[in-house]
């Protein structure tokens, strides 16, 4: 039930506009506020109120509802201070009354709390655009035009109306296959695996190991693997002793001299050439510190930290400090500390589950990316608004909400009508 609420809200939230409401019948014709108005962004704005003494903004929309920012949510018509820069909602798309007479159509809008907006569609040859602070309860709108006079103008829907755009069938092809992807297995799971609880989640291991996977990716790419030694050796010491460091991202190596063995790290000595154990890759934490990430082995007498910090001009520059006898610090700058800068190529290969996994967020990350940047630079939207369909994965988790409730409902129903049987 709360699938089919999901789809249902998807195919009419992105498929169908508001018809009948928005169209009057006068005796001249039909009246149609589509004309006056875009589906997704209000086509009247900066609108100066008449009085040079009133210093507002106004913005309009017809038929369709919009938002920009601040309280100016699903909105018919907003305000905007011009010296505070605050924006007010004067209008919503609900509760409209229409009248008309001899080619003044008037538009009373009183879903903005106290506040009534008028609008005023006059009919004429070029459009004019006018708008008023009566006082703090009443507000006027008026707009000539030739759409203005009845039947004059015919509303065609944006190309992207006639159909499902690019972005609608992306979402109704993703969240198809991965409810398929979820009940299949799910499914697959309880009936033939006869698994119970947690274990109907799938792929759960691998779920609950993405992020050490992050972790130990991180880790790779700073290391050659077992038997190749070090990748950092001779790692300069800028205290004053005769050692220098040595350290191998993620594969434990060893040295040939000292008892450097199965290490992550350790420290030589410049005149003996000996090498000592500083640290193993048993016992480390991975810490983000304001996007400086640490390295932190730890055993019962050391304490080593590494430090790696993005570096974008293609230079890596490594040193360390040791602070006594127990203390030491590595500090690693590469291009290879900005995250998905590079890339370990190991022997390992991705599971099927992993590359379905992949398959799925990548587009996703395509859309929400893409979508941010068009909305941005192409719409002027910022803070929430830059999420694509943002009014749409609301209504998504409303929906859920309420078939959760009405399947509830149903249940606790059946119950209800099961004890008055028995009674």
């Amino acid at each position: 039930m709360v699938v089919s609420n999901i789809f249902l809200f998807i195919l009419l939230n992105l498929y169908v506009v508001q018809g009948d409401d928005c169209q009057y019948s006068t005796k001249d014709g039909t009246l149609d506020l589509r004309l006056f108005g875009y589906k997704d962004r209000p086509r009247y704005t900066d609108m100066h109120d008449t009085s040079p003494r009133t210093f507002l903004t106004y913005s309009f929309n017809g038929c369709f509802p919009y938002s920009t920012k601040d309280a100016c949510q699903n909105a018919a018509a907003c305000v905007t201070d011009d010296i505070s820069k605050t924006t007010s909602l004067l209008a919503r798309q609900t509760n409209r009354d229409f009248s008309y007479n001899q080619g003044v159509s008037t538009i009373i809008y009183t879903d903005g709390g106290d506040i009534k907006l008028q609008v005023f569609l006059v009919c004429g040859v070029d459009e004019v655009v006018s708008a008023q602070k009566v006082d703090d309860k009443l507000y006027i709108i008026h707009i000539e035009s030739k759409c203005a006079c009845p039947g004059k103008c015919t509303y065609t829907p944006d190309k992207s109306s006639n159909g499902l755009t690019g972005g609608a069938v992306f979402l109704i092809v993703f969240v198809s296959i991965l409810v398929t992807y979820l009940l299949v297995t799910v499914v697959f799971l309880r009936f033939v695996k006869h698994e119970q609880g947690v274990n109907l989640i799938p792929h759960r291991t691998f779920w609950f190991q993405l992020g050490s996977y992050s972790i130990y990716g991180v880790r790779f790419v700073f290391g050659y693997a077992n038997g190749k030694g070090p990748k950092y050796d001779d790692i300069p010491n800028s205290s004053p002793v005769s050692y220098t460091f040595n350290w191998n991202g993620c594969f434990p190596y060893s040295k040939s001299k000292g008892n450097c063995t199965n290490a992550a790290a350790c420290y030589t000595d410049k005149n003996t050439g000996a090498s000592a154990l500083i640290a193993k890759h048993d016992k480390v934490d991975f810490e983000n510190h304001d996007n400086v990430y640490t390295l932190i082995y730890h055993t019962s007498s050391m304490l080593l930290t590494v430090y790696l910090t993005c570096r974008e001009d293609g230079v890596e520059k490594i040193n360390g400090r040791q602070d006594d006898q127990q203390i030491f610090n590595i500090y690693l700058q590469s291009p290879c500390c900005c995250p998905g800068k590079c890339h370990y190529s190991g022997d390992g290969s991705l599971s099927g589950g992993a590359i379905f996994v992949i398959i799925l967020l990548v587009p996703l990350a395509v859309y929400i990316i893409g979508g941010m940047i068009f909305l941005r630079y192409s719409r002027g939207a910022t803070g929430a608004d830059m999420i694509p369909n943002r009014l749409m994965w609301l209504g998504i988790v409303s929906y859920a909400i309420d078939g959760v409730r009405y399947s509830v409902q149903v249940v606790r129903q059946r119950s209800i009508n099961v004890n008055y049987e028995k009674l």
